[in-house]
């Protein structure tokens, strides 16, 4: 078993996945017998905007407006949720592929004590 941590957080998970002809991309894991789903969507837009919507077990990222603005996403990790009094936060970029649908995502999932980092 590998463990990874930064600072005080472990890191979760962490990856590359790119969308299939620009459909919703969703990661669903087991943290401590229990389900958990991050979920992107991408949208086309005039102006950029990142909306985090809550979802049973996790959090939707719906990315409008990312398309002529290669590696957008979080600025910092943020939190998407509290397990066991810990806080669960992630970091993503996303770019796109060309002019193509596509989009290439980048994210780590933090898991982080409760009372390690005041967020």
């Amino acid at each position: 078993m590998m463990k990874m941590t930064s600072g005080p957080a472990q890191v979760v998970a962490s990856g590359d996945a790119t969308t299939f002809f620009g459909q919703p991309l969703r990661i669903e894991l087991v943290i401590d017998d229990e389900p958990f789903v991050l979920e992107w969507v991408f949208e086309e837009g005039e102006e950029a905007s990142l909306v985090a919507e809550e979802l049973p077990h996790g959090r939707r990222f719906r990315c409008r407006g990312l398309d002529d603005r290669p590696g957008r996403g979080t600025a910092e990790p943020v939190l998407v949720a509290e397990l066991a009094g810990d806080a669960l936060m992630v970091h993503f970029r996303t770019t796109r592929w060309g002019q193509s649908a596509d989009r290439t995502l980048h994210y780590t999932l933090f898991r982080l004590a409760a009372g390690a980092l005041d967020v």
